[in-house]
């Protein structure tokens, strides 16, 4: 048979999004279960710093309180871990789900696959700003007022100033931690000294913990509204009138 290379080829059948309720749900608790750890280590950092503080002064401490202390923050540390990596693998799916909705409901390519929204979050260096790119881009491709059967691209939709504060938090939350103990150590001192350092950095670090927290569980359940007001409206065909889903910050 002559082939006059006008074979066309079948077209690849269209993905449909998936519901995004579960991962959502399960990422907030994850993320709130966060929260209220990080409210219960700075209450245990603010505790410990004041008895540090206490024996700077050369006044004695019962010693029975001050191994509690430690004992509570170690618990305290331990659980941290075991959140992190569960909240970290609880977003991550989120995210995975995410942007693979949006690239369902789409007709122009992403900047980040779905394996590639995920990996951006390890590699090294270029995770400080790939992560919020990838967020980012789930974000505007999730806003239900750029109907993707108007021809106009999901890249004119505002971006969103809570996915940068997030992202900020997110970064900024351990250099308190980090500059301390470094410094703490290369100025030397006593043993005490540099406890309480760490201390106030451990601290500062719960404290900016809290509202980096709120602003991923913001961002998660905004992004859930948004992919739901935009599939809504295409479920109700091309002549949907304006939607009020621009009402979704």
């Amino acid at each position: 048979m002559l082939d006059l290379g006008l074979t066309v080829a079948a077209e690849a059948p269209r993905v449909e999004p998936r519901s995004l309720v579960g991962r959502s749900i399960a990422a907030c608790l994850c993320l709130a279960a966060h929260l209220g750890l990080a409210l219960f280590e700075c209450v245990a950092h603010r505790q410990r710093l004041g008895f540090l503080r206490l024996l700077q002064r050369r006044i004695v401490v019962d010693q029975s309180v001050l191994l509690a202390s430690d004992a509570l923050i170690q618990t305290l540390a331990r659980l941290h871990l075991l959140l992190t990596v569960a909240t970290v693998v609880a977003f991550l799916v989120w995210l995975h789900r995410a942007n693979g909705n949006v690239a369902a409901l789409r007709p122009e390519p992403l900047d980040f696959s779905p394996g590639r929204a995920v990996g951006s979050f390890f590699i090294p260096f270029l995770n400080l700003f790939l992560g919020y790119y990838a967020v980012q881009e789930v974000w505007q491709g999730s806003d239900p007022a750029i109907r993707p059967s108007s021809g106009e691209s999901y890249r004119t939709a505002h971006k969103s100033p809570l996915v940068l504060a997030w992202w900020l938090l997110f970064l900024v939350r351990g250099v308190p931690s980090w500059f301390i103990l470094v410094s703490s150590q290369a100025a030397g001192g006593e043993r005490l000294q540099r406890l309480i350092g760490l201390t106030e950095g451990q601290l500062a670090t719960g404290v900016l913990t809290i509202p980096a927290a709120v602003a991923a569980i913001a961002v998660v359940f905004l992004v859930d509204q948004r992919q739901s007001a935009l599939i809504e409206s295409l479920e109700e065909g091309p002549e949907a009138g304006p939607m009020g889903a621009n009402t979704i910050v």
